[in-house]
């Protein structure tokens, strides 16, 4: 779905049913919410990196209100994304550095207010 493949590799029997094509699409399709993590953690594990605190407080939490919001750095430098705490005004950070030309997803609500910095 967002350009990474998985190829599965088992001299067991019982594995190679487990993976083989008949079974994956008895899969149900990921909902965003688990789709971003799944992108989220691979993404780190190609980049050789640990994630990062806010990332992985929330992989995995069952987020079934809100939207997937897409931010892509058009600007020459990395960005960082917070979003504004309601209650407070504090700025909570909700991505890592976004390189130039490219993208972050996260998952937002209907009201959320979102202030981005370059470094």
């Amino acid at each position: 779905q967002r350009g990474f493949g998985i190829i599965p590799g088992s001299s067991n029997f019982d594995h190679m049913t487990e993976n083989s094509p008949e079974a994956i699409t008895q899969f149900p399709k990921l909902i965003p919410r688990h789709s971003v993590d799944v992108e989220t953690a691979i993404s780190s594990l190609l980049r050789g990196v640990d994630l990062e605190e806010e990332e992985s407080d929330n992989l995995g939490k069952d987020f079934n209100e809100g939207v997937v919001a897409t931010f892509f750095n058009a600007m020459a430098q990395s960005l960082k994304i917070f979003v504004v705490d309601p209650k407070s005004g504090r700025q909570v950070p909700v991505s890592r550095y976004i390189e130039a030309g490219k993208s972050n997803r996260i998952i937002a609500n209907p009201n959320d207010v979102f202030v981005v910095y370059d470094l």
